[in-house]
């Protein structure tokens, strides 16, 4: 629980200093929350790939940045761990643009 609570104060100090843009989008045109959810949900065996690299890696649906608008949040361990999945999955999570953080 404390380490969650630290992954999500380093994200949000992040996202507080960087501003709101993953990869190629502004956060205005990031995807409805309901869409993000709904793709989630039907790749589930996707994510749950995704979290079998590792112990300390978590997968969830966001939408802290802009109300309505939704993103794929990866945390993970170690540079391997990240490298693994990043080969998975590309450079967006079928077609959900997705932010890393290591913690």
């Amino acid at each position: 629980m404390i380490n969650m609570i630290k992954s999500a104060i380093l994200i949000i100090i992040t996202l507080f200093l960087s501003g709101c843009s993953y990869n190629y989008l502004d956060c205005n045109d990031l995807p409805n929350i309901e869409q993000v959810r709904e793709i989630v949900r039907e790749n589930d065996d996707a994510v749950k790939e995704i979290k079998e690299v590792g112990q300390s890696v978590e997968v969830f649906v966001d939408d802290s940045d802009f109300p309505g608008k939704g993103k794929i949040t990866i945390l993970y361990g170690t540079e391997k761990q990240r490298e693994e999945i990043e080969d998975m999955i590309g450079d967006t999570f079928f077609g959900v643009p997705y932010k890393m953080y290591n913690v």
